[in-house]
């Protein structure tokens, strides 16, 4: 079975609460998803989860958990390439999906997930079959703890055959090439080469400018070319001392600095001083207590 490039979008159909998502695979390999593998529903009085694996040219791609998770949930795998989903119906009550069912091109069918024992009144039902005109080979949708809608990205293998299908079930299809390029991505990439060929015609100027000095050096007469090399000698020795004297400035302050935060560290010489005579007072201080407790002692003196 070979799929096309042509890649279309239906639906979705639903409510407008929770989150929108989408999974058509616009970053896949060949711009979208090449079809669905393995997909995991889960069914309560709606549709209460969605789980899909699709296929990227061989490579199985696990798509994003909607709605809430539920462990015991069963997984339905499909034998592809040769099988395929090329039906899907359900109902939705303007909030929730609360029926949803599929079916493959081997006239295999997936679900029924939801409920349809309820009160129908006010429910909608949404069917789109490719009638062997195509596939589905994504998903998009909204959802919060349940899912709220559902829509399909369709692989189109008979153009004819598939709008002229659509057409006849009521279907509005939107076309969803996947060579499609998201419109800020292009903005920055138009940017990003604007940018390099400024970048390159200012080098192109330098270039052309350093070429017509060459040419009028070589076309001076030689005394002239003397003097004029002298002068550009004295520019690039000027420049360079300039820019000697800059460095020698940067190094003084940078020694000054340094300078400055070890002096904020380290105690001014001052404060050295006072603390060793204060010190020096404390001990002999000591030694006049120590000698007058001695004399105490001994009997020559009273306390």
């Amino acid at each position: 079975m070979v799929l096309t490039l042509q890649r279309v979008k239906i639906g979705p159909w639903g409510g407008t609460g929770g989150h929108a998502w989408d999974e058509g695979g616009h970053g896949a390999s060949a711009g979208s998803y090449t079809g669905v593998r393995r997909m995991s529903i889960g069914s309560s009085w709606c549709v209460s989860s969605m789980l899909f694996e699709y296929d990227d040219n061989g490579k199985r791609v696990k798509g994003t958990l909607h709605g809430e998770r539920d462990n015991g949930i069963p997984e339905e795998e499909l034998d592809f390439h040769g099988e395929v989903l090329t039906h899907m119906c359900g109902y939705h009550d303007n909030h929730l999906i609360r029926w949803l069912q599929f079916r493959s091109n081997r006239n295999r069918t997936f679900g029924p997930y939801g409920n349809l024992l309820e009160d129908q009144a006010g429910w909608t039902r949404f069917e789109v079959s490719m009638e062997h005109s195509g596939s589905i080979v994504g998903f998009c949708g909204r959802s919060d703890d349940f899912v709220d809608a559902i829509g399909v990205y369709v692989a189109v293998w008979n153009p004819e055959r598939f709008y002229d299908s659509m057409r006849r079930q009521g279907v509005r299809v939107y076309r969803a090439s996947p060579l499609r390029m998201d419109l800020r991505q292009i903005e920055e990439e138009k940017k990003k080469e604007e940018v390099e060929r400024g970048r390159l015609q200012k080098e192109l100027e330098e270039g052309r400018e350093s070429l017509r000095n060459i040419r009028l050096k070589l076309d001076m007469p030689p005394d002239q070319r003397k003097r004029l090399i002298r002068r550009d000698l004295r520019v690039e020795h000027q420049e360079i001392e300039r820019q000697l004297q800059e460095m020698q400035q940067l190094e003084r302050e940078r020694q000054q600095l340094e300078q400055q935060e070890i002096e904020r560290q380290l105690p001014s010489r001052q404060q050295l001083e006072q603390q060793e005579i204060k010190r020096q007072l404390q001990d002999m201080e000591r030694e006049r207590q120590l000698h007058r407790w001695r004399n105490f002692v001994t009997g020559g003196e009273t306390l």
